[in-house]
Formats: structure tokens, C-alpha cells, sequence
């Protein structure tokens, strides 16, 4: 059941104050079941593959996926997270 669900996508970026972080983008990926109010969960992200990530986020933002693909977001979100990396 849960398969078939439609889930829409909401990318949140959120402000990187530290220098150390400069050229980072951090923030969410707000989840929630289509027609739902309120997200259900959240992916945490943090990285400096700038580019990937733009293009990911204009890709899904907004938009509604299906549980396979939100499973991919969130597999490709995770390896795009990093630590500090200098």
C-alpha cells in the first residue's frame, strides 16, 4: 500500500553562518503525503557539491514523487552529505 503513495517535496535551504562552511548549502527536504497539510518527515542535507545539488533541488522542489523515487532523494541526499571537507 504504502508504494502507491504519492509524497510531495519541499526544499527548505537554511542559512550556513560558520566560515569554516563557506560554499556549503545546508538545510531540509520537507516531506508530505500529497493532500496532507503538514510534513510527515524530513531529510537533513549539508553539502559543498553545489552543483549536484542545485540541479536535484530544481529538479524535486515542489513536485510529487512516488516512494521509490523519494527513496533514491533520499539515498543520493545522504551521499551528497559531507562533513568538512578542507
Amino acid at each position: 500500500m504504502w508504494k502507491n503513495k504519492k509524497f510531495f517535496l519541499s526544499f527548505i535551504e537554511e542559512a550556513v553562518l560558520n566560515p569554516d562552511y563557506e560554499g556549503y548549502v545546508g538545510g531540509r527536504v520537507e516531506i508530505s503525503e500529497t493532500g496532507e497539510e503538514y510534513a510527515k518527515e524530513e531529510i537533513r542535507f549539508f553539502t559543498n557539491k553545489l552543483s549536484d545539488f542545485y540541479r536535484l533541488r530544481d529538479e524535486l522542489d515542489f513536485k510529487e514523487v512516488t516512494a521509490a523515487q523519494l527513496q533514491r532523494l533520499k539515498k543520493t541526499l545522504n551521499e551528497m552529505n559531507a562533513g568538512k571537507e578542507k
